[in-house]
């Protein structure tokens, strides 16, 4: 990989929520803000056959994120940060 590329890779991106959640497994603490990494190779599968997937999305997402989000807090996201997830990911 050249130089160039290393340095535009990033590993993980932080995301800040347009609409913050609360995490009932953090104790009720506000989430304002997710950094997802990227999907190891074994995950890749699970990558391309998402197109419109929900629930795939959802569990990629849960098992990326930092905090760890549940499936229930992904579902208390704003659409437009589920999607700014989703798009990170893929």
């Amino acid at each position: 990989m050249s130089e160039a590329k290393a340095k535009a890779y990033k590993a993980s991106e932080t995301i800040i929520l347009n609409e913050p959640i609360l995490s009932v497994a953090a104790g009720g603490k506000q989430i304002d803000r997710v950094t997802l990494r990227r999907p190891k190779a074994k995950l890749l599968e699970e990558v391309e056959s998402i197109e419109g997937d929900y629930a795939t999305m959802a569990r990629l997402i849960a098992k990326t994120s930092d905090p760890k989000l549940t499936p229930s807090e992904i579902g208390e996201l704003d659409g437009n940060d589920f999607k700014r997830m989703s798009t990170m990911i893929r």
